[in-house]
């Protein structure tokens, strides 16, 4: 995984694009959230969580090609600052300082 960068990146604009620091190679899901591309570990998302479990195991006809390269899984309504501190907790190496537009832990909780 790249190292964690200390400037904000703005991924509320313009094209879709590889989060610089949760885009990881061998990641099993890929999702968008605002224009951030991420790729991660399906099974370390839903170790902590039932309902991200529960959405990963797309029950009700969603369709299971979500969430490749191709196509990723976009999560709208949800933020890049907000996947960032729940992904960097998870994998427990992205540093926090670094967060998107400077957030700080509380705002986010």
């Amino acid at each position: 995984m790249a190292e964690a960068k200390s400037s904000a990146i703005d991924y509320t604009s313009g094209q879709p694009r590889r989060h610089h620091n949760l885009y990881i190679e061998d990641g099993t899901l890929v999702m968008q959230v605002e224009n951030a591309i991420f790729k991660i570990h399906r099974s370390l998302l839903a170790q902590y969580s039932t309902v991200i479990q529960d959405m990963l195991s797309f029950p009700g006809g969603k369709n299971p090609q979500d969430g490749i390269d191709e196509k990723p899984l976009v999560m709208s309504g949800d933020s890049v600052a907000g996947w960032e501190l729940l992904l960097g907790l998870q994998y427990n190496s992205y540093v926090l300082s670094g967060l998107h537009h400077g957030s700080k832990l509380h705002d986010l909780i």
